[in-house]
């Protein structure tokens, strides 16, 4: 990983191990299949006076090559003062698991997330799905996918927003997820089948692959008539457009706490 990428880690990291708060209900390493890496983290507000709960499943960036479940759970304290609940999972890594398993275990993630839902105090029809970077692809591919949610007995509808942050939506031949298919595995492909409504974010100060593509995402998402937010975030690199999540007061955590309370796109 690059210098920032490693400072970002760092940082998340550090974050995410001071959420000790007794407000917090915390379920570590539940297990949504068989394999070592199908593991989630879910954090709740203990005070449950406004259940059932929206739920935001958000997934974590790397590249395809490195991260995990731990590296958002800074973003507990900012949701669940909402009040919501934030559910992260890890899913496999390349070279060892490529597309489209990263997009498979995550989807089986969500598929746990609505079984367990009345557990944690969620609803099970209030699920929002969002993630950074590679997390912000994999959002997408299931929010753009009714047909691979349907094959695994997943409810598409049951998804009412998309949150991708600094996302990437095209897949090149150099990518490490290693695709057959290129076109297959971009949510840009798959444009034409969007009905869930998008919020998207990106740092003013991105990757310039992230811009771009961000730019082309929103244009071509905007023409298909679904509802659709974008944000560039000022001042802000790749990694600090992720950070900021953990603010309540940012800019992300206001309008996703906006779009929360619509139960979908606001004004809808």
């Amino acid at each position: 990983m690059p210098p920032e990428a490693t400072a970002y880690v760092a940082e998340a990291l550090r974050r995410g191990a001071e959420v000790t708060d007794p407000a917090i209900r915390q379920w570590r390493d539940i297990m949504y299949g068989p394999s070592p890496h199908q593991l989630m983290d879910v954090f709740a507000p203990t005070d449950l006076a406004n259940r059932p709960l929206p739920i935001l499943v958000y997934i974590h960036g790397g590249g395809w090559t490195h991260g995990a479940k731990e590296w958002m759970a800074f973003m507990a304290p900012a949701l669940t003062r909402y009040p919501a609940i934030l559910v992260v999972p890890s899913y496999g890594l390349a070279p060892a698991h490529t597309h489209p398993e990263p997009v498979v275990d995550c989807l089986r993630a969500l598929v746990c997330t609505r079984q367990k839902a009345a557990e944690f105090g969620g609803d099970p029809d209030r699920l929002f799905v969002g993630g950074h970077s590679v997390g912000g692809h994999i959002s997408a591919m299931i929010a753009l996918r009714p047909d691979l949610c349907a094959d695994h007995g997943f409810p598409h509808e049951a998804i009412r927003a998309c949150f991708p942050v600094s996302g990437l939506f095209c897949v090149y031949n150099t990518d490490p997820t290693a695709p057959a298919d290129m076109k297959e595995a971009s949510p840009m492909h798959w444009i034409d089948h969007a009905s869930v409504p998008f919020y998207i974010g990106y740092g003013e100060k991105d990757y310039g692959r992230i811009i771009e593509e961000n730019v082309a995402f929103v244009e071509r998402l905007g023409a298909t008539g679904v509802h659709l937010e974008s944000e560039t975030l000022g001042g802000l690199d790749h990694y600090g457009a992720n950070l900021c999540n953990g603010d309540i007061d940012s800019s992300w955590s206001r309008r996703v706490r906006a779009w929360m309370a619509a139960n979908g796109a606001p004004g809808e």
